[in-house]
């Protein structure tokens, strides 16, 4: 049997208090003067019975119109209404004054009042809320924020209207206009802390929609058949996983350890000029200018590269996958690619399913191919290399990739060989030093390799690969340490305090920093680019590749400095590419002027501690609250943000990091209708809640094809409805990322291409990269 509880609860008396209602009514007879503290708490609807209502509209009427209110004039007031018998005619108004005492409580006369009409707005709203829910006429997500606008609205206690007379929003205009002319300021709305921003919008302005839109990535991207290695062991180039929109791969944290992850976007960066990177080791990945690098002073774009360069490629990736072979197969398989006569190889290559062997058939792999095809020489340092080679160059750079998934770094070079009286091109991997020293013994890969020579056969005995290799080299400004990495964490463990820290984590790190030995330009090729959540890096090529400052400034300078009314601003502001964590070390660089790498490496001066004992200090009082949770609706975000208001009794900014991360609602024929939407509902979220509500955006790529690559108004077509919702579009654009050569090294040009109702123009600030931090251009003192 159905629960009926709820209806039986409506069959109940509604809350009300008719004595304290008729009280405030007498008390106002008595003292005119009285209204104006009734009127600050009680509307007409908040009183029970209908005959008190317009009793009580009739008394504001005429204190409005700056006449007595007696019980003469109240009941002509009411007799021309044509509700002086509706109310009891005037025997009731000459009720009113009975009982009223002499010194009258009307404070506690209204809250009582007030009390019962609020029990009484919320025993509506659960009313609608459960009509709703019975009669699923709407989605559950909708009906769910619909019960929450209505719950809140009692405890806000809102009044919805319908048109408001012109007089009342004209009257309301001119008293704001005049409080505005009293502080004397030209910024009226939320300052952003950048001076000529402020002065060209007069400040973000409550109830508008902010647009800020760049092109994704802003450039950073790498060449189609650029090949990442995947959860499951599997190898996929970036086009393909482009076009699957799924995949889970290696990233490096900032305790450089690899971890797995999955891209939050897949970005079409159509054709643009890329060039070759190739390192000492041999490995290489073609990627565009703007692309950063990891070096040990941070990342950097590889226009900034040169050759000598150190940069960060792995030393392990402990990805094996599930798959199984019979092992008499994989021996086979690993003779015939061994065995290399050099006259068909280089059509020879590993199959994809290798690559997803469990560990030890992947180490039994390894162990017959270099038994077959490796040797055991003294090198030039009169140390013993245990070598291997090939005619094909695809295969040589397969088995250096897989080598890694045990830790062993091998350096692939190019060698000629002689060849049936003749000489032919020979691809060579060579594996010395620690890791030499780790695969001696019975059960390594050497074992039944000839000396000096390449083996004729398989060694009969199973191998599994049970060593830990740890070589490791340091670029500047480590390069007194270089050696191995047991040495360098001794140096780490007995060194001075304030490099401890840092080097400690290089010692122990999965990275090697390899030496750029060339960058060759290719002409122009289709590229692409994932983008990793909270690392913002992945691996490519077996090289470590990485991938939204300005609205984290404007939102950090809005909660910090003191706005036009005093106070400061609460911002709320929800990520939903970056972890919270993140957006506070970016947050601590800033305020803290301390280098992002100095940061995340804990190698910090006594200065910076200082520093940054500070800032901590001041971002702690700051009313600045964070929510990343990923694939966030309008919905969930309306409801987080209602809360927020509710809780902190004021929301002065809201941040939205990144649009098109957003989820929509229901279903949609396409994503440009779902961000429609989503646009559409951001803007009545801006309205609804009367803050500025600042939105970033990804641009199209028609900015590439276009000279000089400004963007413009037309590039925000192709997502939907953005640019006609917004009341504000501003575009940010650094030509230094597009011209690498160009004199605006770190200058961004914030361009604001509308503003509905102000002028539109350029802004150029600075970007401090490694502070992660804007600024005004020309800064005072």
């Amino acid at each position: 049997m159905a629960d009926r509880r709820g209806d039986a609860a409506l069959d109940k008396p509604m809350p009300n208090n008719v004595e304290a209602e008729r009280l405030i009514l007498g008390v106002i007879l008595l003292d005119n003067s009285t209204i104006n503290q009734a009127a600050e708490r009680l509307k007409p609807d908040d009183f029970f019975l209908p005959s008190h209502r317009r009793i009580y509209e009739k008394m504001i009427y005429l204190y409005e119109q700056g006449r007595a209110i007696d019980p003469l004039t109240l009941q002509e007031e009411l007799r021309r209404a044509g509700e002086l018998e509706q109310v009891g005619g005037a025997a009731y108004i000459a009720s009113l004054f009975d009982g009223v005492p002499r010194f009258s409580n009307l404070d506690n006369y209204t809250r009582i009042t007030k009390g019962k009409s609020m029990l009484r707005q919320l025993i509506r709203a659960a009313s609608q809320v459960m009509t709703m829910a019975f009669d699923e006429e709407e989605e559950p997500e909708l009906i769910l924020d619909q019960a929450e606008r209505l719950i809140l609205g009692v405890a806000e206690d809102r009044i919805k209207q319908g048109f408001t007379p012109l007089s009342q929003v004209a009257e309301r205009q001119l008293k704001h206009i005049e409080e505005i002319a009293g502080h004397g300021q030209l910024i009226t709305g939320i300052a952003t802390g950048f001076k000529e921003l402020d002065l060209m919008t007069s400040g973000l302005q409550r109830g508008e929609l902010i647009i800020v839109a760049a092109r994704p990535s802003m450039g950073k991207c790498l060449a189609a058949d650029a090949e990442i290695v995947l959860a499951d062991g599997r190898i996929a180039t970036i086009e393909e996983i482009y076009r699957s929109r799924a995949a889970r791969l290696l990233t490096l944290g900032d305790d450089f350890k690899f971890k797995l992850a999955a891209p939050s976007a897949f970005v079409d960066d159509g054709m643009k000029p890329v060039y070759r990177v190739t390192t000492r080791l041999g490995r290489t990945v073609v990627s565009t200018l703007p692309h950063p690098y990891l070096t040990v002073d941070g990342w950097r774009k590889l226009a900034e590269l040169k050759v000598g360069d150190h940069i960060a490629v792995p030393r392990r990736l402990e990805v094996f996958g599930t798959t199984r072979w019979p092992e008499d197969k994989i021996e086979l398989l690993a003779c015939r690619l061994g065995n290399d006569d050099l006259t068909d190889s280089d059509a020879k290559f590993i199959p994809a399913e290798i690559f997803q062997l469990t560990k030890p058939q992947l180490a039994l792999f390894l162990n017959r191919l270099f038994a077959t095809g490796g040797w055991v020489v003294l090198n030039k340092g009169q140390e013993p290399q245990l070598s291997y080679a090939s005619g094909s160059a695809k295969l040589a750079r397969q088995v250096q990739h897989l080598l890694l998934r045990f830790g062993i770094i091998a350096r692939l070079h190019r060698k000629e060989v002689k060849h049936v009286g003749s000489r032919r091109l020979s691809w060579q991997l060579d594996i010395a030093g620690e890791c030499l020293e780790a695969l001696k013994g019975p059960n390594s890969i050497a074992g039944g390799v000839a000396p000096g020579q390449p083996p004729c056969g398989p060694d009969p005995e199973r191998v599994e690969f049970d060593f830990e290799c740890n070589p490791f080299r340091v670029g500047n400004p480590y390069a007194a340490f270089r050696g191995r990495r047991p040495r360098l964490l001794n140096l780490a463990l007995s060194g001075p305090l304030r490099h401890v820290a840092d080097l400690a984590a290089l010692a122990q790190s999965d990275v090697y920093w390899d030496e750029i030995i060339s960058i060759e330009c290719l002409g122009e090729q289709q590229v692409y680019d994932l983008t990793i959540p909270e690392t913002h890096n992945f691996v490519a090529n077996d090289v470590c590749v990485h991938n939204t400052a300005f609205c984290l400034n404007v939102a950090q300078n809005a909660a910090l400095r003191p706005q036009h009314h005093g106070e400061k601003a609460v911002v709320g502001f929800f990520s939903l590419e970056m972890s919270k964590e993140q957006l506070v070390n970016r947050m601590l660089c800033s305020q803290a002027r301390i280098d992002a790498h100095r940061l995340r490496s804990g190698m910090l001066s006594k200065d910076d501690w200082r520093k940054l004992a500070l800032a901590v200090g001041e971002l702690s009082e700051a009313k600045f609250f964070l929510d990343d949770t990923p694939g966030m609706s309008v919905l969930e975000m309306r409801a987080k943000a209602r809360r927020l208001k509710n809780e902190q009794k004021a929301l002065d900014l809201i941040v939205i990091d990144y649009m098109q991360l957003m989820s929509g609602r229901g279903r949609v024929e396409s994503r440009q209708q779902e961000v429609s939407q989503i646009s559409r509902e951001l803007k009545m979220l801006a309205k609804e809640l009367n803050v500025p509500l600042i939105a970033l955006s990804q641009l199209s790529r028609a900015p590439e094809a276009r000279t000089g690559s400004r963007p413009q108004l037309s590039d925000l077509r192709e997502s939907g409805s953005i640019e006609q919702d917004a009341d504000v579009v501003m575009f940010i654009y650094r030509e230094d990322y597009y011209k690498p050569e160009t004199e605006k090294q770190n200058i961004a040009e914030i361009i604001v291409g509308k503003q509905r109702n102000g002028p539109t123009g350029n802004v150029e600030l600075v970007f401090l990269k490694q502070l992660t931090k804007f600024e005004d251009k020309y800064r005072e003192g």
